[in-house]
């Protein structure tokens, strides 16, 4: 039989996993279609990670404890980040044949595109959400409310 720590991570990866899976298929095999799927997968990787933050204590035994659950917490959600942020950057490479004036139009700010736009939101959330959480000045009561957020 199997044991339910090992079930709860297969649940936990696989909430972790599934965005992409969803999308993997249908992906072309180049550079463009590796960077949609950065996206996917770190995304999925916070995800999962935010489960992880419930601190359920049954979760918690199967995790052999509340310290190695926060460790897989923060090693997802550090991995999602990664993703997340070369996610961008990969999708703008795949334009980079064309010319960098073209990667730039892609990639700036100022681009109308409404994906853009939200991509530049939710850069600048992870950017102050990693800087507040990285503070060692920062009070405890603070950190956690930032980090909730």
């Amino acid at each position: 039989m199997i044991k339910a720590s090992v079930v709860t991570k297969i649940v936990i990866i696989a909430t972790a996993l599934l965005p992409a899976l969803m999308v993997i298929s249908s992906l072309p095999l180049n550079l463009y279609g590796f960077g949609i799927l950065s996206g996917w997968l770190g995304m999925g990787l916070i995800s999962a990670s935010l489960l992880l933050m419930i601190r359920e204590p049954v979760w918690t035994t199967w995790f052999g404890g509340l310290q190695r659950m926060y460790q897989w917490h923060h090693n997802m959600s550090v991995a999602g980040y990664g993703l997340l942020l070369t996610h961008p950057l990969i999708l703008a490479s795949s334009y980079y044949e064309v010319d960098l004036d073209t990667v730039w139009e892609y990639l700036s700010p100022f681009n109308p595109d409404i994906l853009n736009r939200m991509g530049w939101i939710g850069l600048i959330g992870f950017m102050l959400g990693l800087a507040a959480s990285s503070s060692p000045r920062l009070p405890y009561s603070w950190w956690r409310r930032l980090h909730m957020l």
